[in-house]
């Protein structure tokens, strides 16, 4: 029985010649070090670990007279005679992949609105649905 504890276990094999194959390339010392690289265990943990911490928000419920505030800037804004001034819209966009969104601001010319939609039709032709729109500054 031969005991692998001994400390002499391998020492028949210290003196022999190093063994290179006839076949094989030698592999370069970097592309060896590859075959060590961490792997992912865990496809698409990290994706979902960021996409949690992302953070969105609600969407905030605007009142009557808010809404009849904004219906308001918007015709005033439509009768100015076919010169339409750039104006900053605060808007809702809901998330993608989550419960929320977030608020952004457009500065552009409003064109017209398309009721049927229910649109607000911007000069660059970005449709805002009426009812994401939050506040409107001329």
């Amino acid at each position: 029985m031969i005991d692998k504890n001994n400390s002499h276990f391998y020492d028949d094999m210290i003196s022999q010649d190093y063994h290179k194959s006839k076949r094989h390339a030698w592999m370069p010392q970097i592309e060896r070090g590859a075959q060590f690289a961490p792997f992912a265990a865990l496809t698409g943990h990290r994706e979902m670990i960021q996409e949690s911490e992302r953070v969105t928000e609600d969407k905030k419920i605007i009142d009557q007279q808010q809404w009849d505030c904004l219906n308001q800037k918007i015709a005033d804004i439509l009768l100015m005679n076919g010169n339409h001034p750039p104006v900053t819209i605060k808007y809702f966009v809901p998330d993608q992949n989550k419960v929320g969104g977030q608020y952004q601001l457009l500065t552009s010319s409003i064109l017209k609105i398309d009721t049927c939609q229910k649109l607000l039709i911007m000069s660059g032709g970005m449709k805002i649905p009426l009812n994401n729109i939050y506040d409107i500054d001329i």
